[in-house]
């Protein structure tokens, strides 16, 4: 998504906002995994970010937030690609697999295109983004082949 690249106009993060919005609202609800993936985003009622402790820096420090906002996302879509994994036939594993992989060398391929360093604040709210998107992606899809 453009908008997380360090230009990204206003119209890009509307439009970003928008596909998370609509895959998002294709995902039941009630489905587990939604329920964990609503609780990583952020509290602000409660001032937390998925945490029993809000870390000192959480509103100061752009950088500890996106690399703390990804490793959660990352945690939690490895978990869903494991239960995916072994709820499904080897053949149809093989096909989610060939794309995981892929996904992973776009993904790495546009970090290293960034004008920034990987842990610049820039490149780690692109990794937790499309991994935060990326974990949609995967609950539509346990949703699609899994009957509950």
């Amino acid at each position: 998504c453009k908008a997380i690249e360090k230009n990204g106009t206003p119209e890009e993060y509307a439009q970003c906002d928008g596909l998370f919005v609509e895959v998002a609202s294709k995902v039941p609800q009630e489905n587990e995994y939604y329920k964990r993936y609503s609780r990583i985003e952020p509290d602000l009622g409660e001032n937390r970010y998925g945490y029993e402790e809000v870390p000192d820096d959480y509103f100061y420090n752009p950088i500890t937030v996106y690399m703390q906002q990804y490793e959660k996302y990352d945690e939690f879509l490895n978990d869903l690609y494991a239960n995916i994994k072994s709820q499904i036939p080897t053949e149809a594993f093989e096909g989610l697999k060939d794309s995981e992989i892929q996904w992973i060398k776009d993904k790495e391929a546009f970090i290293k295109a960034l004008p920034v360093d990987e842990n610049d604040r820039y490149a780690l709210a692109y990794k937790a983004e499309i991994t935060k998107y990326r974990c949609l992606l995967l609950m539509l899809y346990l949703d699609d082949t899994i009957s509950w």
